[in-house]
């Protein structure tokens, strides 16, 4: 054991964040179909998910357009329409409709809320994975001769 992890340890490692990665860029491809907000195929085609290493340690990296993130930033500001409301000269108020946003939140929850199911795999099925090798290692070692 050189560095940080052992070698069986980086390779579940890995193979658990490759797996992640296409999980989530399926996720997301998805939700942008789904939304409907894409005015061109760029930003569906620009996702992309690297398995990497930094120093000792293994990292998924999420790529895509920068503008991207900026369409969903977007849908948290507010309306123009909500100073008005509170002046008093809105729509709602004389013909009683309320203009609903679209909803173009595909990024954050689709990523953070993998995390907890990314975290869960790392610490609890590592064991499991040791466990079956363990056993395949001893089954292979000493079948019984008959």
């Amino acid at each position: 054991m050189k560095g940080r992890f052992s070698e069986d340890e980086l390779s579940f490692i890995n193979e658990v964040l490759h797996k992640h990665g296409e999980y989530v860029k399926a996720l997301l491809k998805a939700d942008i179909n789904t939304k409907r907000i894409i005015k061109s195929r760029d930003l569906r085609s620009s996702i992309k998910n690297q398995d990497q290493v930094y120093g000792e340690s293994p990292v998924l990296q999420l790529s895509f357009l920068g503008y991207g993130r900026a369409i969903e930033i977007n849908w948290h500001k507010k309306s123009g329409n909500t100073l008005g409301m509170l002046m008093g000269s809105s729509n709602r108020q004389t013909l009683g409709k309320k203009k609903k946003k679209k909803n173009t939140r595909w990024y954050s929850r689709n990523v953070y809320g993998t995390l907890n199911n990314l975290i869960a795999i790392l610490l609890y099925e590592y064991g499991d994975h040791v466990r079956e090798a363990i056993k395949d290692n001893l089954e292979t070692t000493y079948e019984p001769e008959n």
